[in-house]
């Protein structure tokens, strides 16, 4: 027999939350500095971001609801083509449209400066570059529950761009994201040094290792063989992902180096593992990490 007042409970609890949601849906996404990036931990503590090179529109592998490998107790499924750590720069660049926008609203931006805040030359080949990899974020389509769901309620299901269209004259796209992504944030997220980051485009392992590890204010000791997994990496041999891995930690090493911010990292050969240390030198902030 079902409980009258449990039920009812159950259902001022549901109110309670969907109001809540409502609330946090009609406000700006979040503010960081116009020289950061940012993006959720959830979304860079995993493989969705692959740290490979990619390939060309139509040659990229399609996902039927493939289980992506994540850290922090979330359960991933992933509906669409493959994505890469360019198509992450260009999410995160929408993603700086809303800095101080509700996430509700439809932005207007021309194609020249959306592709500078992703980094990216105002070039022709360019432009098709843009349409395509706001095209594939477009058609995407993430389902993230908690793993523990007698711990957590959180749930994420959409795609990363709700709508991403030209106007009729062609001058500028109209973009909005999915409401929920603004969720994804409140349930952690990251600022990300953009200089460091360009400093790494040739490297997506590199770059993924910096976001991935930038997530994190005290990173622990994480195997060789978990961040051949969580990095979605094209390598096919674990011997040489372990070589690929301590080339792309270098790199990282040397670009944040430049800007006086000091990520130390070894490897503990007996347990095949990596330990990173974060530190800065002269005072300089390192960017916000915003839950752990």
């Amino acid at each position: 027999m079902n409980d009258p007042l449990s039920e009812k409970l159950a259902r001022n609890a549901e109110k309670s939350r969907q109001l809540e949601l409502g609330r946090v849906l009609d406000e700006p996404l979040e503010r960081w500095p116009t020289d950061a990036r940012a993006a959720p931990n959830a979304l860079i503590r995993c493989a969705l971001f692959r740290a490979s090179r990619g390939a060309r529109s139509g040659e990229r592998p399609m996902h039927q609801g493939t289980l992506v490998a994540s850290l922090g107790g979330m359960k991933i499924v992933y509906r669409g083509e493959d994505l890469d750590q360019k198509d992450l720069d260009i999410w995160m660049a929408v993603l700086q449209l809303y800095r101080s926008q509700k996430v509700s609203e439809v932005i207007q931006v021309t194609a020249g400066s959306l592709l500078t805040l992703a980094g990216l030359s105002n070039t022709g080949p360019n432009h098709k570059i843009l349409q395509e990899r706001l095209k594939r974020l477009n058609f995407t389509q993430i389902e993230i529950t908690a793993e523990d769901e007698s711990t957590s309620k959180f749930a994420f299901y959409g795609p990363l761009i709700q709508r991403a269209e030209r106007n009729h004259e062609g001058s500028h796209w109209e973009i909005s994201l999915a409401p929920r992504v603004r969720a994804l944030f409140t349930k952690g997220y990251t600022w990300i040094d953009w200089e460091v980051r360009q400093r790494l485009r040739r490297s997506p392992l590199a770059q993924w290792l910096h976001s991935f590890y930038r997530s994190h204010r005290h990173p622990y000791n994480i195997s060789v063989e978990k961040l051949w997994e969580l990095s979605g990496s094209g390598t096919q041999d674990l011997r040489f992902f372990r070589s690929d891995l301590k080339k792309a930690l270098r790199r990282v090493q040397e670009a944040c180096s430049r800007y006086d911010v000091v990520f130390d990292w070894k490897h503990i050969p007996e347990l095949d593992q990596i330990a990173v240390r974060w530190d800065n030198v002269g005072g300089k902030k390192l960017p916000q990490e915003m839950d752990d």
